[in-house]
């Protein structure tokens, strides 16, 4: 111990205790404050690393989601491409059948108009009745035929879209 008291009395030249003591704190403190931030300095580094790890998962994901979004948006534009397909079908199946009541309406007219004098009043009612009672079941077929139809193409449209 004389040997370190000698060299810091030489290295001091001489100075009080107080001096020696401040030096010593002085030194205690750089030295810790040296630790401190070079600890703080790995701890930023793992901080920023791992913040740019989450950023590229989170881009991952991104792109994943998109991805997928753009799947489900083509599925669901297919199938309102289908439907609207399937309602013009049903439209011109419509149609052809109004047709075809037209043509019956007319056939019961002609027939009608064929019938024999002799008891024309009596088939004339009957007719008169039969194409009203048609006509009343045709138009309410329709539109039942027509409400369930949309009703199915509907149904298969959200069936096709719907994701699995």
């Amino acid at each position: 111990m004389s040997l370190i008291s000698d060299a810091l009395d030489t290295a001091s030249g001489g100075m009080s205790i107080w001096v020696k003591i401040g030096l010593i704190a002085a030194g205690v403190a750089l030295v810790g404050l040296v630790l401190y931030g070079t600890a703080d300095h790995f701890e930023n580094v793992g901080y920023q690393r791992r913040a740019a790890e989450d950023e590229v998962q989170r881009n991952k994901d991104l792109q994943a989601a998109a991805i997928k979004t753009n799947e489900l948006q083509h599925r669901l534009n297919e199938a309102q491409n289908e439907l609207l397909i399937q309602k013009q079908n049903l439209a011109v199946l419509t149609a052809n059948n109004s047709a075809l009541v037209s043509k019956l309406r007319s056939s019961l007219a002609a027939y009608n108009s064929n019938l024999s004098n002799d008891s024309r009043k009596a088939l004339e009612d009957r007719i008169q009745t039969l194409t009203t009672v048609v006509a009343e079941c045709t138009t309410e077929y329709s539109t039942l035929a027509k409400h369930a139809d949309n009703t199915e193409l509907d149904l298969q449209m959200f069936d096709k879209s719907w994701p699995k």
